[in-house]
C-alpha cells in the first residue's frame, strides 16, 4: 500500500518498483489502492504495464478492507491501511521512515515493522515467500 498522507512517508517508487518485480517473479498478484488523483498517477506509475499487477477502482472503506481482508499479504508504508492489516490479522510488513514504530506501528499476528537506522535512508531486501512461512 504505497499511499499516505504525508510525503516524509512514501517509500521511493524505485524501491516498490523493485518490490513489485519480485512479487510478479513469484506470481504474486499486487493490488494497488488509490483515492487521490496523486495516488492514482502514482499507482499507475508502479503498475507500469505489469501483468500482476492490478490498480483497484476508488473504494471507500469498507470496499478497500474486504480487499486487505482477502490478501495473501500485504506491504506498507506507515498508514491507516497498514494499520487495517494488522487488525485483520492479515501477513503484514509496514515500511517506516519518520515515524516512530514504537509508537505508531501496527500489531497483528503476522505483522513486521521496519525502519531503517536513519529515517532518510530507505533500502529494502526480503523474500515474499519469507513473510508466508
Amino acid at each position: 500500500m504505497h499511499s499516505t498522507t504525508r510525503a516524509d512517508k512514501h517509500w521511493p517508487e524505485a524501491y516498490w518498483q523493485q518490490l513489485i518485480e519480485r512479487a510478479a517473479g513469484e506470481e504474486f498478484r499486487v493490488k494497488l489502492p488509490w483515492v487521490t488523483a496523486e495516488e492514482l498517477a502514482r499507482a499507475e506509475r508502479l503498475a507500469a504495464d505489469n501483468p500482476f499487477v492490478d490498480i483497484l477502482p476508488k473504494l471507500n472503506l469498507h470496499d478497500v478492507s474486504a480487499v486487505i481482508a482477502g490478501a495473501t499479504a500485504c506491504v506498507s508504508v506507515d498508514t491507516g491501511l497498514s494499520h487495517m492489516a494488522a487488525a485483520l490479522d492479515r501477513p503484514n510488513i509496514t515500511l517506516f521512515g519518520p515515524t516512530d514504530p514504537g509508537l505508531v506501528g501496527g500489531y497483528g499476528k503476522i505483522s513486521y515493522r521496519w525502519r531503517p537506522k536513519c529515517s532518510r535512508q530507505w533500502m529494502f531486501r526480503l523474500s515474499l515467500r519469507c513473510l508466508l512461512r
